[in-house]
């Protein structure tokens, strides 16, 4: 029995002799890590008789409970490897103008890459460097800490298949102002757990940053939505439940 999980983008379309579609092709079942993915898996079909089932990514109970909000100063946090594919530059962009409405934002970017220097100058040619600190890498078990520090997130991403940064906001209790695209699209729920904006769109972008932290209350209540959301279908547990069955199904099917 042959079980095969996606996670990547699956923007490319499938070729004759392509080992990445002749694995998945030759599997009893897939997981999807996303609706998205699934759909981007169909479009490539056809299947016949392979079930295409959704995991999503789960995250641990964190350790560190949500620290309140902080807006005295606000703190604007993105995190994630620092390639074109992130659209970090996007972010910079649509924080210039949100930086002259409230002078006194901190911004901090967590992450490696090779974009990095790259994104380092054009913070100052935006006239952020003062405001802006590219931190580096993070340990895993930092992040939750790291976010507390954070009023909300920013996840500009050109494209993402599943998108881990929104589901390791709500475990804090964070609001993100997210692109709405791939996968990200299931994890942050517009008005609700977080805002949405037009994929590559600076203005909207900036415009929902600036409508969080003009309004705490409704910023602080996006964040709880988010945890609850997550408890129901982002968590480890959740993650691991499912795969458990499958495995089940799996040992049960070769027996058989």
């Amino acid at each position: 029995v042959t079980m095969t999980t996606v996670h990547i983008n699956c923007s490319s379309p499938p070729r004759a002799g392509d080992l990445y579609w002749q694995m998945i092709r030759s599997s009893d079942r897939v997981i999807a890590c996303s609706h998205f993915i699934r759909r981007r898996l169909l479009d490539a079909g056809p299947w016949p008789g392979i079930p295409i089932e959704v995991i999503p990514c789960g995250v641990a109970h964190p350790d560190v409970p949500p620290n309140p909000l902080p807006f005295d100063p606000p703190v604007a946090l993105m995190m994630g490897r620092l390639s074109p594919e992130k659209g970090f530059d996007l972010a910079l962009r649509a924080l210039q103008p949100v930086c002259v409405e409230f002078p006194a934002l901190r911004v901090l970017v967590a992450g490696d890459g090779s974009e990095r220097r790259m994104l380092e100058s054009l913070a100052g040619a935006l006239g952020l460097a003062e405001c802006t600190r590219f931190i580096g890498w993070v340990p895993p078990r930092e992040i939750p800490s790291l976010i507390n520090r954070a009023t909300l997130l920013i996840v500009p991403s050109r494209q993402e298949a599943f998108g881990i940064v929104p589901v390791e906001a709500a475990r804090q209790a964070r609001p993100v102002v997210a692109a709405g695209v791939g996968g990200i699209q299931e994890t942050v729920v517009h008005g609700e757990t977080g805002l949405l904006v037009p994929d590559g769109s600076i203005e909207a972008m900036a415009r929902g940053v600036i409508s969080l932290l003009s309004q705490p209350d409704w910023a602080a209540g996006l964040g709880q939505n988010a945890l609850k959301q997550l408890e129901g279908r982002y968590t480890q547990a959740f993650f691991k439940r499912a795969h458990i069955d499958l495995y089940r199904w799996a040992a049960e099917r070769r027996a058989g």
